[in-house]
């Protein structure tokens, strides 16, 4: 079972044999990684062998599938980004940056349902309201103006849902798994822009040929930079 195996990962050799060793693990073992009491497992495993940015990205991935009232967990990530120098101001300095940042763990239910909240306050307004609103001349005389008024209502009720749908499920948090180069373009023909240190968290927006433009940190110059897929953990 994985959860002895994982626990005599601390005999492994090098980070690089326990990564290796860990990737067999998932794909020839019960490894569910819908699960997050094995990401908690793998976080702690890689801390022990201070792979710190792996173990990031498990107590990242932990969070995001239901442990955010895990305080030993929150404990063991700050542990874990003090090791590796990283801090809220350094990875997502600006307001723009952290709101996206906090958009991107909210789950779709919640945009969901602040679009049906808003929905339903602006029909009880427009009820309440239509008769008033149609005694003005101009909705009396073209009381289409009121409907196509109404319509607008209901684009913006329905905002929150479409950011979602349109903007944010086409983007991806991930930390960075090892130095990741940033590119100017989605190929390694392309001029390098900087290199992002291991254990760093961005966003980004996946692309062809496993490439993915980073959305933020905006802050930094890595902004609109390309980054391989291959070199981050996506949680």
């Amino acid at each position: 079972m994985i959860m002895t195996t994982i626990e005599n990962v601390n005999s492994i050799g090098t980070i690089k044999s326990i990564a290796a060793d860990v990737q067999k693990l998932l794909y020839t073992t019960h490894y569910d990684p819908a699960q997050a009491g094995h990401h908690l497992r793998l976080g702690n495993a890689y801390y022990q062998q201070k792979a710190y940015s792996l173990s990031r990205f498990h107590y990242e991935k932990a969070l995001t599938l239901g442990e955010q009232q895990n305080l030993e967990l929150k404990q063991k990530l700050i542990a874990t980004k003090e090791i590796l120098g990283v801090t809220i101001n350094q990875e997502m300095r600006s307001t723009k940056d952290q709101l996206l940042d906090h958009l991107k763990s909210l789950s779709a239910d919640t945009f969901t349902s602040s679009s049906l909240l808003i929905l339903n306050f602006l029909l009880m307004m427009a009820i309440l309201t239509r008769k008033k609103y149609l005694a003005y001349p101009l909705f009396h005389k073209k009381p289409h103006h009121f409907y196509g008024a109404l319509a607008m209502l209901l684009v913006i009720s329905f905002s929150p849902l479409f950011f979602h749908r349109f903007y944010l499920k086409n983007t991806l948090r991930a930390i960075t798994l090892d130095a990741t180069i940033v590119y100017e373009g989605p190929s390694k023909i392309f001029s390098e822009k900087q290199t992002i240190d291991p254990g760093y968290k961005i966003i980004v927006r996946p692309s062809l040929y496993r490439w993915a433009q980073i959305v933020a940190p905006a802050s930094q110059g890595a902004q609109n930079g390309w980054v391989q897929l291959d070199t981050l953990g996506i949680f």
